[in-house]
Formats: C-alpha cells, sequence, structure tokens
C-alpha cells in the first residue's frame, strides 16, 4: 500500500516540481530584459509563461531556460529598435536645439524660424543612428544661408550709413553749377528715404567707401534729372 501510495504521488510531485522550476524561470524574466517598459515587462513574462506551459512534465532546467529566452529574444530586440530610435530622436532634437544661439541675436524672428524649419528637414532626411557630429554638419550647412545673408545685410548697413551722409556735400557742391527750387537740407531729407532703398538693392556690401560715394552721387543726379 505504501508504495502504491508513493507512485500514486509522483505525478502530483514530478508536476509540483515542474510548476516551481516554471515559477523560478519566470522570476528572472526582468532581469534577462534591458531598457524595457512595464507594458513591455509584463507581455515578455505572459509571452514566457505560454511557453513554459507548452513544455511537458518532466521538461529540464536548461529546456526551461532555452524556452524562456528564444521568447524574450524578440522581444528584446523590439526593445532595442524603440530605445535606438527614443535616442536618435533626443540626439536630433537636441542639436536642433542648438540653433537658438547659433543665429545671430539681430537676425528677424521669422527668419529664425525659417532656418530652424531648414535644418529641421535636412536632418529629416538622414537615416536613423546618424552620428551626432553628421547631424551638427548637416544642421550647420542649412542655416549658413541665413547666417550669410544676415551678414551681408550687415555689411551693406555699415556702407549704406556713411554713404547717406555723402547727399548733402554733394548737393552743396551741385548748387555752384545748378538753381534748385529747395534748400540743400529739403533736398537731402527727400533723397535720403529712395537713394537708401536703392542702396540696399544695389550693394553687395563688399564695395569701397569710395565706390558707395560714388554710387550716391550718381544717384542724386538721377533723381535730379542732372
Amino acid at each position: 500500500m505504501e508504495s502504491a501510495a508513493r507512485e500514486a504521488m509522483q505525478p502530483i510531485i514530478r508536476g509540483f516540481e515542474h510548476e516551481q522550476a516554471c515559477k523560478e524561470a519566470l522570476s528572472s524574466v526582468a532581469l534577462k530584459l534591458h531598457g524595457e517598459t512595464t507594458e513591455e515587462c509584463e507581455e515578455a513574462t505572459a509571452a514566457a509563461e505560454t511557453a513554459l506551459e507548452s513544455l511537458p512534465v518532466g521538461a529540464s532546467r536548461r529546456e526551461m531556460e532555452r524556452e524562456r529566452d528564444g521568447v524574450l529574444a524578440p522581444i528584446q530586440a523590439r526593445i532595442d529598435t524603440r530605445r535606438q530610435r527614443e535616442q536618435d530622436q533626443a540626439r536630433r532634437q537636441d542639436v536642433l536645439s542648438e540653433i537658438s544661439w547659433k543665429l545671430p541675436w539681430g537676425l528677424p524672428e521669422d527668419e529664425k524660424q525659417e532656418a530652424l524649419e531648414a535644418a529641421r528637414k535636412a536632418i529629416a532626411k538622414l537615416p536613423e543612428g546618424t552620428a551626432r557630429s553628421e547631424l551638427e554638419r548637416v544642421r550647420d550647412k542649412a542655416i549658413q544661408p541665413f547666417l550669410d545673408d544676415h551678414a551681408r545685410r550687415e555689411k551693406k548697413a555699415r556702407l549704406i550709413e556713411p554713404g547717406l551722409r555723402e547727399i548733402y556735400p554733394y548737393l552743396l557742391k551741385l548748387e555752384r553749377g545748378w538753381e534748385f527750387d529747395k534748400s540743400a537740407w529739403t533736398l537731402d531729407d527727400e533723397l535720403k528715404p529712395t537713394i537708401r532703398e536703392a542702396l540696399e538693392e544695389e550693394l553687395e556690401g563688399d564695395e569701397s567707401a569710395e565706390q558707395v560715394a560714388g554710387l550716391v552721387r550718381r544717384l542724386v543726379r538721377e533723381e535730379l534729372r542732372l
């Protein structure tokens, strides 16, 4: 009777030991994963549990671990892909955020936004996982035209103001040979807006002071029809 009882208990004992071994294998699921979220950990545990339930009673610990790890491998690969994507997005955002101190203070706000959008589009064309140095290179290339335009305007502005101061003395010189129905001061005030606009359109920014003065004199004569 004792022998029969022990024999009858064996399936129960083996089933209990199998269940305990499965629980032990499942307990290490979280340790096997890296960078997972709570939802991913729960998903992995459920998948591993289903896989282990398919094993026959008496399966070895090694078989259980192999089955568990086989189920976890694609989940871990998906986690790695997600993390790489998140890191890539964070890296791109960080590179774009640096634009604010790369653009000159005097750049108009609308051009700052255009520069940011140009850099964003250029970086978006790069494949996922692009190195930070390449992201920075592409960003800088995208915003360079805006920097060049601003620098050119600054250079032109530094030429225009001295150029406008050439109008009054040139009017005084013209008065020696021409008679105007307005004073030189009045003509100076009237001519400045028009000549300023013409200088902004015609100057490149690399002209010498003498070239600008000559251009101003020509524009004055054209406006006075001389």
